[in-house]
């Protein structure tokens, strides 16, 4: 797909990247005529890069800032695979890494990818044929990311998949391109790790119990609307929980059936499996057996998330507790039963609470386990 370049008659050319004189300037040839678009890199950029050897993503992060430039690495194999960074990073040479070699690469093939994108994108301004040169500026804004990996370095790696580690960098604020961008409403838990970033970022990936999910994919990739009213916005994200307790149900109905086919002569028995089961189709219950050991590998950080309900819930009169579906359950019945009854406070510190889902969910499908 082309860039295209909207005139005032309602059409739009395409611009077609062609040889250029030096490693660092590209021709676009402008659809339907002889005329031609310059474009010139900042960068000394290096040649022989073919942009087939890399994986490129264009993301958007409304926190970005032209250092906002990141070494890529897979978590679990503590491997570098590629570079995150802003546009903004082609488009000037006065950032720190204007110099690495290793980036250049990385960026070059960027730059070919931006030219000769994988979906058409399209620029109102029409000034640049009459001028001759364009800036990516033109096409792209200052909040657009490119995440460019290496081929080879993640073909040494089993079974990766870019896909399952979108939710990681939706963690960081980045989304999809095309989608409507990072909640707006209240993401300064979001901004603060974005922020504390320094050289590189640690690509986590997303269960393997969860891969594919249709709700997941669209969430994390930004394409679900999470810039409305604090209670909405709420009910959204505790559909991951309740995606997550239906899954462990099914691990537990699996074991109860397995107990009622091995229930012995007693009644105490036959009790012992009813009450197991009762236990199990509790929503609350649930929520407890879910930030076990049994279901998650590592345990995400819980306390912004605790704090933050114990506050809500202290404006109803609650004393405040420390087990996961002890605060988190009684906000989603105020929320979902009674949100008529939510004071103006209470909805602030709701919105304090969607900031800690925001960084915390991420956290829990990665470590998630049937």
């Amino acid at each position: 797909m082309p860039l295209r370049l909207d005139r005032s008659d309602g059409t739009s050319v395409a611009l077609a990247p062609a040889l250029g004189a030096a490693a660092n300037e590209v021709l676009l040839s402008v659809e339907g005529s002889s005329a031609t678009v310059r474009f010139v890199s900042p960068l000394n950029l290096p040649t022989g890069i073919l942009v087939a050897d890399y994986e490129i993503l264009v993301l958007k992060n409304r926190f970005l800032v032209e250092n906002s430039i990141f070494q890529v690495y897979e978590d679990a194999a503590n491997t570098r695979i590629g570079w995150l960074f802003p546009i903004q990073a082609l488009a000037s040479a006065d950032h720190l890494a204007a110099g690495n070699e290793h980036f250049l690469r990385y960026a070059c093939a960027a730059l070919q990818h931006l030219l000769s994108p994988a979906e058409n994108v399209s620029s109102p301004n029409g000034e640049i044929l009459q001028l001759g040169t364009m800036k990516l500026s033109d096409f792209y804004g200052d909040d657009f990311a490119v995440l460019a990996l290496s081929r080879a370095a993640t073909g040494g790696l089993a079974d990766f998949d870019l896909s399952h580690y979108k939710h990681w960098l939706f963690r960081f604020g980045y989304v999809s391109q095309s989608s409507a961008g990072h909640s707006a409403g209240n993401a300064s838990k979001t901004e603060a790790l974005f922020r504390s970033l320094t050289v590189r970022i640690n690509l986590k990936s997303i269960s393997a119990n969860l891969r594919g999910d249709p709700f997941l994919s669209p969430l994390f990739e930004g394409h679900i609307d999470l810039r409305g009213h604090p209670l909405a916005t709420f009910l959204i994200f505790y559909q991951v929980f309740e995606l997550l307790i239906e899954r462990v149900f099914q691990v537990e109905r699996n074991n109860l059936l397995a107990r009622i086919a091995a229930i012995g002569n007693t009644v105490a028995d036959a009790k012992e499996t009813v009450k197991c089961f009762r236990e199990a189709i509790s929503e609350e219950n649930r929520l407890g057996m879910l930030a076990s050991t049994q279901h998650l590998a590592s345990q995400p950080d819980w306390t912004g998330l605790r704090d933050c309900c114990n506050r809500f819930l202290n404006e109803f009169g609650s004393q405040p507790v420390n087990h996961l579906h002890g605060y988190l359950y009684p906000v989603r019945n105020r929320v979902v039963h009674e949100f008529r009854s939510v004071t103006p406070n209470a909805l602030k510190i709701l919105s304090e609470i969607n900031s800690e889902l925001l960084v915390l969910l991420p956290e829990l499908v990665s470590c998630y386990k049937d």
